[in-house]
C-alpha cells in the first residue's frame, strides 16, 4: 500500500479518530486544530480541583467498531451504567421516558386523557385525510397528535433552535427522531409494554475522569506513534489544481505556514471549507455556504458545596417558563470529577452568537440561574458557592425549512474534488453523537486512502435523509 501524506482537519472525535486510524496504518498524517487542546465538544477541562465536560457526554453502547477502541484505550478507568433522566414539566419532576403511571400520579388526569384522545383522533384523521408534513410542526403532530407533540417536543424544540417549529425542516425531525417506534411510545405511555427504544440508550459507557480523558489517551496514542499535531492552527486557504487540493494554508499561532499534500480529511464546519477553497466554486456556492448557520450554546456551571444537588444524570426543562435547555449533573456519572462535599450543575442554553445573551457576564448568568432554580424547586440555592461560564461556537446544525437543498448543493460540489472527504457533525451538518462522530472518523481514515475514490457515494451514503436526484 503506497503510504501518503494525509491533512486532517479538526482535531474533535471525528478528526482525531480519523487521524490515529490512519497513523495505524502508517500514513503520515498532520492534524490541524484552531483550538488549544483535542477532543472538541467531546473534551474536558480542569478548574480548581473539577474535572468538568462541555456536556456531558456518555458513550453510547452501539455495535460496530467504536466500542472496542474506546475499552482499548480506556481499559479500567472506564465505567459502565444505566442512563437516569428525569424533565420538568408541568411543574413536575417526571421519568423520561415517560411513563403511564408516572405521568397520571403527577399530572392533571383530564391532561393525560387530552394527551391521549389527540394521538387517537390524529391516527385516525390523518390516516384518511392528506396533509403535508413538510415541516418539523406539521411532522410531529401529524405523528402525535397536538397535545402530546407540544408537550415532548414542540415548545423545546423552538426554545432551543431560536424559532418557530414550523420554519424547521421536516427532514431534520425524520433525522433526529430516526429509529423511533412511535407506537410503542405511545403504548408504553398507555401503561403497556412496547418495545425498547434504540433511540434512548439506555446503557453508557463513561471515562472515569471525565469524556475527554478519552480522547487525551487516543491524542496520547496517536502522537507516540509519530502523528503530527498543530494546536492553535486556522486553516485560512484549500489550495486546488483541478480536482486536487495540492496544499493548505494556515496561520498557526500568528504564524502563516503551507501544508503539502496528498489527501485531506475536513471536520470543520462545511461553510468554512467551501469559503476557503482556492479556487473557489462562485458566487452562487459562496452565498449557499452562508446558510448554513450554527448554533451556540452557553454552558453555565454552579458549584455546589453538597456531594449530590439531584438523583439525575440530566433534567430536561420543557416548560416555557425555564430559559434554559436542560441541567446536567456530572458526578452522578462518575464521582472522581468532583471533590468530595461538591458537585457542578451545567446549566445548558442554545442561542445565537449574534444574540445579546451571547455577550452576558458571569454575574448575569448567575442572576439568570438563581431565578431558574426559583422554577426548578428541588435545588437549594444556598449551596451555591461559584458560577463561571463556558461558550461554544458551532454547536448544533440549524435545520431551518429547505437547509437541505442548501446542503445538497454544498455536497455535489464539494464532491467534484477527489482527495477532499468532509466529514462529521460539523462537515455533514449532522446531529450526531459522539460515537457515531468516531465512527465517521474511521470510516472516513478507510476511504480517504482508496485508489479509486467515488466521491459523490460518499456523501449520499453519509446523508441518506435527503433526497438524492441520483
Amino acid at each position: 500500500m503506497n503510504k501518503k501524506r494525509i491533512a486532517v482537519l479538526g482535531a474533535g472525535p471525528t478528526g482525531l479518530t480519523a487521524a490515529w486510524k490512519l497513523r495505524q496504518e502508517g500514513h503520515d498524517v498532520i492534524l490541524l486544530e484552531r483550538s488549544s487542546y483535542v477532543g472538541g465538544f467531546g473534551a474536558s477541562f480542569k478548574r480548581d480541583g473539577f474535572i468538568l465536560d462541555y456536556g456531558p457526554h456518555t458513550f453510547h453502547v452501539k455495535k460496530g467498531e467504536v466500542i472496542p477502541i474506546v475499552e482499548y484505550l480506556l481499559g479500567d478507568d472506564l465505567i459502565r451504567g444505566k442512563r437516569n433522566i428525569r424533565t420538568l414539566a408541568k411543574g413536575k419532576y417526571l421519568k423520561y421516558p415517560f411513563e403511564f403511571y408516572n405521568l397520571i400520579s403527577q399530572l392533571n388526569p383530564f391532561f393525560v386523557i387530552r394527551m391521549i384522545f389527540d394521538f387517537v383522533m390524529a391516527s385516525i384523521i390523518y390516516k384518511f385525510i392528506h396533509v403535508a408534513d413538510n415541516n418539523f410542526e406539521s411532522w410531529g403532530i401529524k405523528r402525535f397528535g397536538k397535545t402530546l407533540y407540544n408537550f415532548c417536543f414542540g415548545r423545546y424544540t423552538e426554545k432551543v433552535w431560536g424559532m418557530p417549529a414550523h420554519l424547521i425542516s421536516h427532514k431534520f425531525a425524520a433525522k433526529k427522531i430516526k429509529g423511533l417506534d412511535i407506537k410503542s411510545i405511545i403504548s408504553k405511555i398507555l401503561g403497556g409494554k412496547g418495545e425498547e427504544q434504540e433511540i434512548y440508550w439506555e446503557d453508557w459507557l463513561y471515562p472515569r475522569k471525565g469524556s475527554g480523558q478519552l480522547f487525551d489517551k487516543m491524542n496520547q496514542d496517536y502522537l507516540a506513534s509519530g502523528g503530527q499535531l498543530s494546536l492553535e492552527s486556522n486553516v485560512t486557504r484549500v489550495n486546488c489544481e483541478g480536482s486536487t487540493v495540492t496544499s493548505i494554508d494556515y496561520v498557526e499561532k500568528g504564524k502563516k505556514k503551507n501544508l503539502k499534500v496528498d489527501e485531506v480529511i475536513s471536520t470543520i464546519p462545511l461553510k468554512n471549507l467551501i469559503l476557503s477553497m482556492s479556487p473557489s466554486f462562485g458566487d452562487y456556492i459562496s452565498y449557499t455556504a452562508k446558510r448554513l448557520q450554527f448554533r451556540g450554546i452557553v454552558l453555565v456551571y454552579v458549584v455546589m458545596d453538597t456531594n449530590a444537588a439531584t438523583d439525575a444524570h440530566w433534567i430536561y426543562l420543557l416548560d416555557p417558563i425555564f430559559k434554559f435547555n436542560r441541567v446536567t449533573e456530572q458526578k452522578n456519572l462518575v464521582k472522581d470529577v468532583c471533590p468530595e462535599g461538591k458537585t457542578v450543575l451545567c446549566f445548558e442554553m442554545c442561542c445565537s452568537t449574534k444574540d445579546p445573551i451571547w455577550q452576558y457576564t458571569d454575574e448575569q448568568f448567575k442572576d439568570m440561574i438563581f431565578e431558574e432554580i426559583k422554577n426548578i424547586k428541588i435545588i437549594d440555592p444556598s449551596l451555591i458557592s461559584d458560577v463561571f461560564t463556558v461558550k461554544v461556537t458551532d454547536a448544533y446544525a440549524i435545520c431551518h425549512l429547505g437547509y437541505e437543498e442548501h446542503l445538497k448543493d454544498l455536497l455535489e460540489h464539494i464532491s467534484q474534488i477527489k482527495n477532499l472527504v468532509s466529514t462529521g457533525r460539523q462537515g455533514l451538518y449532522l446531529q450526531i453523537d459522539m460515537h457515531d462522530s468516531m465512527a465517521l472518523g474511521l470510516n472516513a481514515a478507510k476511504f480517504v486512502v482508496h485508489e479509486n475514490k467515488d466521491m459523490f457515494s460518499w456523501y449520499k451514503e453519509k446523508t441518506e435523509f435527503l433526497d438524492w436526484d441520483r
